[in-house]
């Protein structure tokens, strides 16, 4: 039986019986003293036992603080790439080129991806492709997908940072690269953070980033606090799937009902 039942149970037949018992006891001590033939000493003795029986039950019933999980991390947005042959500039990147050649990547559906819809990109010349996230996505704090580095390849995640005081903003870059290295500080405005993720058929790997931890490991060291996630950038070539995003439910410490 719960413990909370029982001592809703208990507690008033306890209540009388001890305060009966504190009387009875009182009256007999009182008319024959300890020498009585009725061991009253002995009942005074078994009340205060079971007064003490009876805190301790109330304490073990009293509300206790449990920590419950409220949901699982809930999908908030997807970036598909289902209508190539379609340029990802004709929907939603914008493109930029660098260097002397200024020669546009190709982008193509990624054959052997694990996921279908993915898309690679071939690089002619320095670019960037970047993504801005919907107002309604830049709450996720995970980021996850199936991707296919190559030597040049850089996967980013453009974000805001607030310090610990929230008395200054700065909007950042998390480059990603794969490797198992400690992330290291490329400037005051970019860290390198090195991943390896889950190791599949044909060079591709299944990546989850979970963007706070990153941004702890980084930019946290000079007192930064992730705020919201901004955007996307691809360089180099590389083949990546669907991108998803996460928002985790935090555990809450809530009263049991008593």
């Amino acid at each position: 039986m719960n413990l909370d039942r029982l001592y809703k149970i208990v507690r008033l037949p306890a209540a009388l019986i001890t305060i009966g018992t504190f009387l009875w006891a009182g009256k007999a001590m009182l008319m024959g003293g300890l020498r009585a033939g009725v061991p009253a000493w002995l009942l005074v003795l078994t009340a205060i036992a079971a007064f003490v029986s009876g805190l301790f039950l109330g304490k073990r019933a009293k509300p206790s603080v449990q920590t419950v999980a409220i949901a699982p991390p809930k999908k908030i947005h997807e970036i598909r790439f289902d209508y190539l042959p379609d340029s990802p500039v004709n929907n939603g990147w914008t493109l930029g080129l660098e260097g002397e050649t200024q020669v546009a990547p190709e982008f193509m559906a990624a054959r052997d991806s694990p996921i279908p819809g993915s898309l690679l990109i071939k690089d002619r010349g320095a670019y960037y492709l970047d993504y801005e996230v919907e107002p309604h996505a830049r709450v996720a704090d995970t980021v996850e997908f199936y991707v296919k580095f190559t030597a040049n390849s850089v996967f980013y995640l453009k974000v805001r940072l607030v310090s610990r005081d929230k008395s200054k903003a700065d909007i950042v870059w998390l480059a990603h690269v794969p490797g198992s290295e400690p992330a290291k500080e490329y400037d005051s405005r970019e860290w390198t953070v090195f991943v390896t993720g889950d190791i599949l058929e044909n060079g591709w790997r299944r990546v989850t980033l979970p963007i706070a931890a990153e941004v702890d490991q980084t930019f946290g060291r000079k007192g930064w606090v992730y705020q919201e996630l901004l955007g996307i950038r691809f360089r180099g070539t590389i083949s990546v799937s669907p991108i998803t995003f996460y928002t985790s439910s935090k555990q809450a410490r809530v009263p049991s009902v008593p």
